[in-house]
C-alpha cells in the first residue's frame, strides 16, 4: 500500500451498534434463545444450502436484523460473540481491498504466531480473505467453534497491526488518517480479545 493512499476506514458504528429496547430483560432472553436455537439448528442440519444461507445472510440483508437481536448482548455471551463474528464478515465483505492490504502490512509487522493461526497465505489474496470469513462462520455453525473463534481473533490482531503500520507511514502527511487508523486498531484488538475469551468459554462449555 503506497503511503499516499488513503484507505476507506471503518466507522465506529460498524463495530458497535447498540439497539435499545423497552424491556432489557425481554431483549436479553430473546437474544440468548435465538442464538442457541440458530446454533443448534445449524449444527444439526446437514443441508449445505442451510449453511450457505447462514454464512451469506449479512451479505444480502445487512447487519440490521442481527443487530436488533444481538448487538446489545454482553461480549462474553453466545449472542455477543456471534454478533462480532458476523460484524467481522460484514466488514471484510464491504472493505475487502483495505482489509487485505492491512492484513499484509500486519503480517510484516507482527512478531506473534497470529498470521500462522489464520491459515492465510502471504501475501493474502482478496478472494482468499473473503473465503476466510466464510470458513470462520462455517466453523462456528458446523465445525470447531473454538478454532473458528481463535482464527477470527488472530485475523483481527494482524489487521490491527497493519493499521498501526500504515498509521506510522502516513502520520507526517495525514495525521487525521493516522489517528483514525490507530483507533481502528484499538477496536480490532478489542474484538480479538472478545473472540478469544469466547473461544475459551466455549471450550469450557460456558459460552451461553
Amino acid at each position: 500500500m503506497r503511503e499516499h493512499h488513503r484507505p476507506v476506514l471503518f466507522g465506529e458504528g460498524q463495530f458497535e451498534r447498540l439497539v435499545g429496547a423497552p424491556d432489557p430483560a425481554v431483549t436479553h432472553r430473546i437474544a440468548h434463545e435465538t442464538a442457541r436455537t440458530l446454533l443448534s439448528r445449524a449444527r444439526g442440519e446437514a443441508d449445505e444450502n442451510v449453511l450457505k444461507r447462514l454464512t451469506h445472510y449479512t451479505d444480502e440483508h445487512g447487519l440490521e436484523t442481527i443487530a436488533e437481536l444481538w448487538a446489545a448482548s454482553a461480549s462474553d455471551t453466545l449472542p455477543g460473540v456471534l454478533w462480532r463474528v458476523w460484524v467481522l464478515r460484514a466488514l471484510v465483505m464491504s472493505r475487502t481491498m483495505e482489509m487485505t492490504a492491512l492484513y499484509d502490512l500486519g503480517v510484516r509487522r507482527l512478531p506473534t504466531a497470529d498470521p500462522i493461526v489464520t491459515g492465510l497465505g502471504v501475501p493474502a489474496g482478496v478472494l482468499e480473505v473473503q473465503d476466510f470469513t466464510e470458513r470462520v462462520l462455517r466453523g462456528v455453525f458446523s465445525g470447531d467453534m473454538h478454532l473458528a473463534l481463535m482464527r477470527a481473533a488472530a485475523f483481527c490482531m494482524v489487521v490491527a497491526s497493519g493499521c498501526l503500520e500504515h498509521a506510522d507511514a502516513v502520520d507526517a502527511t495525514y495525521p487525521e488518517v493516522a489517528r483514525r487508523l490507530a483507533e481502528q486498531a484499538g477496536r480490532l484488538t478489542d474484538m480479538a480479545r472478545v473472540l478469544r475469551r469466547g473461544a475459551a468459554l466455549w471450550q469450557r462449555d460456558a459460552l451461553e
